[in-house]
């Protein structure tokens, strides 16, 4: 995704149609943000007193360090020539 190849964090919602959920779980694979969450939960709030789950995330991609650290570092994997070659010949195995 080019939020991937920007090296900034993802954060995936919505109705998850397609490969959203696959995407999804690949950006959570490398640290870089949250798997695929419905919407309906995204828009959730737990409590009066408590935040709901788009305030978390949101705090998780702007500040979490793991998410911050682990983007440029697969920004720079996915755009080296192995990079490509390796998520190329991945796709057309699965």
């Amino acid at each position: 995704s080019e939020a991937l190849l920007a090296g900034i964090p993802v954060i995936t919602s919505g109705i998850l149609l397609l490969d959203q959920r696959w995407w999804a779980a690949r950006v959570s694979e490398l640290g870089c943000g949250s798997g695929s969450v419905r919407i309906q939960r995204m828009l959730q709030q737990p409590g009066l007193d408590q935040p709901g789950r788009a305030v978390t995330l949101l705090h998780r991609a702007l500040g979490y360090p793991g998410w911050q650290h682990n983007c440029p570092d697969a920004s720079a994997a996915v755009m080296s020539p192995q990079g490509m070659t390796t998520k190329c010949e991945a796709d057309w195995v699965d």
